[in-house]
């Protein structure tokens, strides 16, 4: 059976004090709106009205007559923290419990998380950690810093530097699988220095693998790296018959 789609009416009150006696540039009036961080406030809205949604779906309106007699109950509601690009948020989430739920299943769930994906028990989601690491693998760190000044918040650099090397290995994998036996015959290697925050090394090395095709049209991304021996990235190319011999 099709599911129909839900929709969502999000009703913000927003209130501003003006003095009629002055004139406010526009700009102005631009920037105290993003201070105010509409964007954060309406993801949190979305994500809690989906929540309460959901939940009425499970388990009826609350305090409706005869919910208790239901297979689905509402249980414990619990607060979930997560950073987006948009700001940082604070959720008010249900869990419901399935009270037919046999031992070997899960009896208590929050039925938003079949809809909105978030990313594990990471308080950073995904969108703010690809572009963070992004600003770290293609900026200086001077430039990557003050980039990021732009969020509204920014994740520590030992956390960056964990989703740089995991999103390098996921990207080296993917790409693995996508280009083996492709035998490229031209291979441009290049890294970069970023600071460290470790006590055992005061720099990290970023480097980055491009197959480019014959007429120097187009290149595509065969390695992404910290800190690797260039040997061995080298000799796990050939591994993957991902470059010729005398590439």
């Amino acid at each position: 059976m099709e599911e129909s789609p839900i929709e969502i009416t999000l009703a913000v009150q927003l209130t501003l004090t003006i003095d009629p006696t002055e004139q406010y540039p526009l700009a102005v009036i631009s920037e105290v709106l993003t201070k105010q961080n509409i964007t954060s406030i309406l993801v949190e809205a979305l994500v809690e009205c989906l929540n309460e949604r959901l939940v009425e779906n499970f388990c009826g309106e609350k305090h409706a007559y005869g919910n208790g007699t239901e297979r689905f109950q509402r249980s414990a509601t619990c607060t979930r923290s997560a950073v987006t690009t948009a700001g940082e948020h604070t959720f008010t989430l249900d869990y419901v419990e399935d009270t037919a739920a046999s031992e070997d299943e899960q009896s208590h769930f929050r039925p938003v998380e079949k809809l909105i994906q978030f990313d594990g028990k990471r308080r950073y989601q995904e969108d703010i950690s690809v572009k963070v690491a992004d600003l770290a693998t293609t900026l200086s760190y001077r430039d990557a810093a003050s980039a990021g000044d732009g969020f509204e918040k920014t994740p520590s650099p030992d956390t960056i530097r964990r989703r740089v090397k995991e999103y390098g290995q996921k990207l080296s994998a993917f790409v693995s699988d996508h280009v083996s036996a492709t035998e490229a015959d031209t291979v441009i290697p290049d890294g970069t220095k970023c600071h460290s925050q470790d006590d055992d090394r005061s720099q990290h090395e970023v480097q980055i693998t491009l197959a480019e095709d014959d007429d120097g049209g187009s290149r595509s991304v065969l390695d992404v790296s910290v800190n690797a021996d260039w040997n061995t990235i080298a000799g796990d190319l050939d591994e993957q018959d991902a470059i010729t011999d005398d590439a």
